[in-house]
């Protein structure tokens, strides 16, 4: 049995029913959907930012262990620059003690050019041959301190002292 309603379309009023309920689930359906996708996104911006965070820090953390390292490396480097010009000057200072010393004693001595020990025994008149810069196979053993001076005897020792003084001076001026 069917039933009829004068002026009323029972089919056309079931089809927008069903429309009508389609429609909503269709906007509720799409509502969920763009929930999902929301909550989706800020789960992926959050392990996005977790992990920028993180190789952030880890960035960091190299950095700072290079720079400790570089820091270690140039305070070793600088008290072992601090120690070599503090031996570098015990050495000069030694070095100008004995140039003082071998000017003394060739002084003493009464030498002007430098000598061997062997020919200084000889008594002979200067510039007569034996007053040289001695034997080439015996210089390293029997040659006297201020022998080893580029002129030998006081004018060597003596022209070598100001040298060595006028490095000390340049090299105050090369560290100011």
């Amino acid at each position: 049995m069917i039933f009829a309603i004068p002026g009323i379309d029972g089919q056309q009023v079931l089809n927008g029913l069903v429309q009508y309920a389609i429609q909503k689930e269709r906007q509720s359906v799409s509502e969920d959907l763009n929930v999902i996708v929301s909550n989706r996104i800020k789960e992926i911006d959050n392990e996005l930012a977790s992990a920028r965070a993180e190789y952030d820090i880890g960035k960091m953390s190299q950095i700072a262990a290079l720079q400790e390292g570089d820091d270690i490396k140039r305070a070793q480097l600088n008290d072992e620059l601090r120690a070599l010009r503090a031996q570098l000057k015990l050495r000069r200072a030694d070095r100008i003690a004995q140039l003082d010393e071998a000017i003394a004693i060739a002084r003493s001595l009464g030498l002007k050019r430098p000598s061997t020990p062997s020919s200084m025994g000889h008594s002979e008149p200067e510039g007569a041959g034996r007053d040289t810069y001695g034997d080439k196979q015996s210089a390293s053993t029997d040659v006297l301190p201020w022998h080893r001076c580029a002129g030998g005897g006081t004018a060597g020792v003596a022209g070598e002292k100001p040298m060595i003084l006028s490095s000390r001076e340049s090299l105050r001026s090369a560290r100011s």
